[in-house]
């Protein structure tokens, strides 16, 4: 996670700005994915410099064989996006579908296919989900709150009058 899973769709900065600035959460997807393959390349170029300066030798490449079996193993994990993107892009999910439909993939795919959750993994996930949900709650809240204070309460202007009318007196 970093700078770079907030440009690339589904991102939940692209939500929060497209609810809050009441703009198609769809076109923000789209605007993300060519600045997004941009910023992963430059990433690429950065991380080589870096291993070659630090002498990180080269893995031995893959056989075909060995690649094919690599995307065999994690078929279902690459077909998830498939759906993600599929479903925003096609019309079939609005965002906040395919993000209930997102987690029920990787839920199903977690304990079904990879048999990487356990049943007594289930409680910790639910409550590291709502602690994060909390987190960007409360920093959605406010800024909302900052929002209204600033816009529709007219604050910036009071503030301008506080200013002058201190200033006023100095005088």
């Amino acid at each position: 996670m970093g700078p770079l899973d907030q440009i690339i769709p589904p991102s939940i900065p692209f939500i929060v700005w497209g609810v809050i600035a009441e703009q198609s959460i769809t076109r923000l997807f789209l605007s993300g994915v060519v600045p997004g393959i941009i910023h992963g390349i430059a990433y690429m170029v950065v991380c080589y410099f870096i291993a070659k300066r630090a002498g990180i030798g080269k893995e031995p490449r893959a056989t075909f064989n060995e690649i094919l079996q690599a995307f065999y193993d994690g078929k279902w994990a690459l077909f998830a996006p498939v759906i993600i993107l599929g479903g925003i892009y096609g019309g079939v999910f609005t965002p906040t579908e395919v993000s209930m439909i997102g987690v029920a993939c990787g839920f199903v795919i977690g304990i079904f296919v990879y048999r990487e959750i356990q049943v007594s993994d289930i409680i910790p996930i639910i409550l590291r989900a709502m602690r994060t949900t909390a987190v960007v709650m409360f920093h959605y809240r406010y800024g909302r709150n900052v929002w209204l204070a600033a816009s529709v309460r007219a604050g910036p202007c009071q503030t301008r009058q506080l200013h002058t009318e201190h200033f006023r007196k100095q005088d």
